[in-house]
């Protein structure tokens, strides 16, 4: 079927979801989680919400020692920094963070805001994200590509402004590192260079990824 105009990735918003619940419903069963368990026991544990599994089961890079990190998204109000619920049964370690569905839409609003400015408004409204916004980059990221217990990814539709503001915001990166390698490289260095030329290929890397709509934020 194939991605539609302006989605930038190759599969399908219903592909893509499919492929990573796929991706979950793998991780979950190979840790012997039942989904509908599992959600009774967040709901006991931290209240209602809207419930999503983030990270590395959802893009299928979990290992046998990965955590199960998740984002509740909640109706009321949440005053103050967040601080992650750490919960722990029959040896499995689970981690939950908890954001009001204001804060959400008005981050969802501010990455499209974005993604529609010039490149440095982007790369600066990026950079100055966490301290002014809560999600924070990282979290507004994990709710984009999150995966619910029942299967679907009810933020997926923000992926197209996540892409292009993370792009840009790599490649800019990067650019800074071509710089620094330059300069190190003038100056002599024999070492700091290297590490410059490194970075600058690795944000190279992850803005190519994000602009095809992978983004992912430990890469």
């Amino acid at each position: 079927m194939g991605a539609p105009p302006g989605f930038p990735h190759a599969l399908s918003p219903a592909e893509l979801t499919a492929r990573r619940h796929a991706h979950v419903a793998e991780f979950l069963a190979g840790r012997g989680l039942d989904p509908h368990w599992l959600t009774a026991l967040m709901r006991e544990r931290v209240g209602e919400g809207q419930l999503l599994l983030t990270s590395s089961p959802v893009h299928g890079l979990a290992n046998a020692t990965s955590d199960l990190d998740f984002i509740r998204i909640q109706a009321d109000e949440i005053h103050g920094p967040r601080i992650s619920t750490k919960i722990f049964v029959d040896g499995h370690h689970l981690e939950v963070v908890s954001f009001s569905e204001a804060e959400l839409a008005s981050n969802l609003a501010e990455l499209a805001r974005l993604a529609a400015a010039p490149p440095a408004a982007t790369v600066a409204g990026f950079r100055s994200w966490d301290k002014q916004r809560e999600p924070r980059r990282k979290q507004t990221e994990r709710i984009v590509n999150g995966i619910a217990l029942d299967g679907t990814a009810p933020h997926l539709a923000a992926l197209p402004a996540l892409s292009t503001v993370w792009s840009r915001a790599s490649l800019h990166t990067a650019l800074e590192h071509v710089v620094h390698t330059a300069l190190a490289e003038a100056a002599g260095e024999s070492r700091g260079r290297v590490g410059y030329a490194y970075n600058a290929l690795l944000h190279l890397m992850d803005a190519l990824l994000s602009h095809h709509g992978d983004v992912y934020t430990t890469r």
